[in-house]
């Protein structure tokens, strides 16, 4: 279940809620700050592995997968924070490179606090109480950092590419014209492209439509036409891979985001 918040010098907030789930995600980024609470079980990401009461956060970008152990299942409760609201209200990104894990029972139970106070708190009112608390939050958690030596240097050719997906994201995109634009040829593009990306050009265009698609259902827009216009086959073909990526299905994903919207009117 998602849940929305938005305030008055904040886009919108996003936490997801999962109670007693089995489900694993392929690989896969986010736009995001992704900030995870396991409430219970044992949630696995790459390699890393998340128990009950510690906080597993992920970077913008950052692929991964998810899994839990066998016959497992967790709880959990994620905050989906922008890199750009934080860059606009002052943060530094590079003073935000956090560790993966961070089991410190005081900055665990402020995070418990925020979410409280983000599920409590009143869509018409439009102070800043919950504002301070995030921030107050991220600057704690800043304090626990880890330094990312991941960050290779990305050839200009990938984010060509990367465009050209963009913009043509609801069109039939050709494995060979993306190979042409990187200069190489097919197979060599393929291994390259993964290598700088984490994923497969199948799997980035894939997951780049799931995106653009959830961002289209929070303005209304009816979901036919929604996976017609982020280039899937038909309804069916994009609920299919929303439900992989993002673990709920389009319809109770929109549902959330008209709830948010009435609150707000």
């Amino acid at each position: 279940m998602f849940n929305f918040l938005r305030t008055k010098n904040l886009d919108t907030l996003e936490v997801l809620q999962a109670e007693q789930a089995t489900a694993t995600f392929p690989a896969h980024f986010h736009e995001t700050f992704c900030i995870s609470l396991i409430e219970q079980g044992t949630f696995i990401e790459n390699d890393t592995i998340a128990t009950q009461n510690s906080l597993l956060i992920s970077h913008p970008l950052e692929v991964h997968q998810n899994k839990t152990l066998l016959d497992g299942y967790y709880s959990l409760k994620t905050l989906y924070v922008s890199p750009d609201m934080l860059a606009h209200q002052g943060f530094a990104l590079s003073d935000l490179q956090f560790s993966k894990i961070i089991d410190n029972p005081a900055t665990v139970q402020q995070f418990r606090r925020l979410l409280k106070q983000f599920s409590n708190y009143a869509i018409s009112t439009k102070d800043s109480l919950f504002e301070q608390s995030l921030f107050r939050f991220l600057a704690n958690l800043g304090t626990f950092r880890q330094s990312r030596n991941d960050l290779s240097e990305v050839p200009a050719w990938i984010e060509d590419v990367k465009l050209h997906i963009t913009n043509f994201i609801d069109q039939k995109i050709q494995l060979i014209t993306l190979a042409k634009l990187a200069g190489q040829d097919k197979y060599q593009f393929i291994r390259n492209f993964k290598k700088y990306v984490g994923l497969t050009p199948f799997q980035f265009i894939i997951l780049q439509r799931v995106l653009r698609g959830k961002k289209m259902l929070q303005t209304e827009m009816p979901i036919v036409d929604t996976a017609l216009d982020t280039g899937f086959y038909d309804q069916s073909n994009f609920t299919n891979y929303f439900r992989r990526y993002l673990g709920t299905t389009p319809s109770s994903y929109q549902r959330s985001c008209n709830i948010f919207q009435e609150e707000e009117r």
